[in-house]
């Protein structure tokens, strides 16, 4: 009787990994925004805003909640720029192989691009008389991460680089 011999490489595009897909939005909508006017008007909702030390004072955002109703719970930062910017941050968890996340990741992205659209929209119709030179939007750029919770017992790191890149 023979025993066959396995690889454990043939099996890591089976292992399913959970984790999280970051994705930043970030939308030029005018020449400056004046923060303190949003503020006083309350217009939105501000949050508290830790940043690191490093952050220059006078480049400080105004944190915000996405104004309601919005359809997901998925975005997990919002913020103002003086210099007119809205910047969104979506956090959308997975548990899947990385091989199907790989099949439907174009769905999730182009899901969260429309989506951020709609809530950049709602949250400059709110704050345009603090706009100068208000326009929605004059350009757009988009930040995407994968973050994958390390599974020391099923694969390490070597491998998984060297398996996914």
């Amino acid at each position: 009787m023979q025993t066959k011999k396995t690889n454990p490489e043939e099996n890591l595009g089976q292992l399913t990994f959970s984790g999280n897909i970051f994705i930043f939005f970030a939308f030029d909508v005018g020449d400056d925004i004046n923060l303190e006017k949003i503020e006083k008007i309350r217009a939105l909702k501000s949050v508290p805003l830790s940043l690191p030390k490093y952050f220059k004072n006078y480049h400080l955002p105004l944190a915000i909640e996405l104004p309601h109703p919005h359809k997901t719970s998925h975005c997990i930062s919002c913020k103002i720029h003086n210099f007119g910017v809205i910047s969104l941050t979506y956090k959308i968890p997975f548990t899947d192989t990385l091989g199907d996340l790989r099949k439907y990741f174009n769905e999730i992205t182009n899901n969260y691009q429309e989506q951020s659209v709609l809530d950049a929209k709602s949250i400059f119709k709110k704050i345009r008389k603090c706009i100068v030179q208000p326009k929605f939007f004059q350009t757009q750029s988009s930040y995407i991460m994968i973050q994958v919770d390390p599974q020391p017992k099923k694969i390490n790191l070597t491998q998984l680089q060297k398996q996914y890149g």
